[in-house]
């Protein structure tokens, strides 16, 4: 059996889990006093170089192809979810974990309790959404994207994910990719970074920044009209 190649960044990962079990094992107030040393430290152990990061970005074409795979099929949300993810930004987690309760239709806005960041907030949704939300409206407890167990439970997307793809034909792709693809929207229309940081929930702009070279065409315009004639 082939031995598995860990990649910095699960390495890292990895030590991060059993440095976190070390510091609970030393505060716990039974083992607090053995004062055992974290042989995981950052000082103890170095930290390895994390992987570079993999952004796709689809092109109109392929988000076409992949709106029109969504619709239909045994989960007849997914459309509305892809939908919802080229649209809004937000990250998987963040919209399967949306009820009822968090749609504001006349308002058009969806509230997003629980984020990576642990800063609640809000994202406009565009009239095609709502329009899709109306179809299924459920009780307010109730998960917007639910399992077919609970109505208070996510939906695995999984397989509904992998039989899109494939059947949109538009190669391999994360969930998280269309996160990518709607900042790049964006920023392809001009609109500033600061503003895609704020719909993304970015809580500072260098993340961001991976997309300001989609933006490259606005400041060379800007430079031609103004400075142009110099020479």
């Amino acid at each position: 059996m082939a031995a598995i190649k860990d990649t910095g960044s699960s390495l890292n990962r990895y030590k991060s889990t059993l440095s976190a079990v070390f510091i609970w094992f030393n505060r716990h107030p039974d083992y607090k006093r053995l004062q055992y040393n974290n042989p995981v430290r950052q000082e103890h152990v170095s930290t390895f170089p994390e992987n570079p990061a993999k952004d796709r970005f689809l092109t109109e074409d392929e988000q076409r192809l992949l709106l029109q795979a969504a619709r239909g099929g045994r989960w007849e949300r997914m459309y509305m979810l892809v939908l919802m993810a080229l649209t809004t930004g937000c990250r998987k987690g963040e919209l399967l974990n949306l009820t009822w309760a968090d749609i504001e239709f006349k308002q058009r806005t969806a509230y997003l309790g629980k984020t990576k960041t642990g800063r609640p907030r809000y994202v406009p949704l565009t009239p095609p959404v709502i329009e899709e939300l109306i179809k299924f409206r459920g009780i307010p407890e109730f998960k917007v994207f639910h399992s077919t167990v609970s109505k208070t439970t996510p939906r695995c997307i999984k397989q509904d994910w992998s039989s899109k793809l494939e059947r949109a034909e538009i190669g391999h792709l994360r969930f998280h990719d269309l996160r990518h693809s709607a900042a790049s929207n964006l920023v392809r229309v001009g609109r500033f970074l600061f503003e895609v940081a704020t719909l993304l929930g970015h809580t500072t702009t260098t993340m961001t920044a991976r997309y300001s070279h989609l933006a490259i065409d606005d400041p060379r315009a800007m430079v031609d009209a103004v400075m142009g004639q110099l020479r």
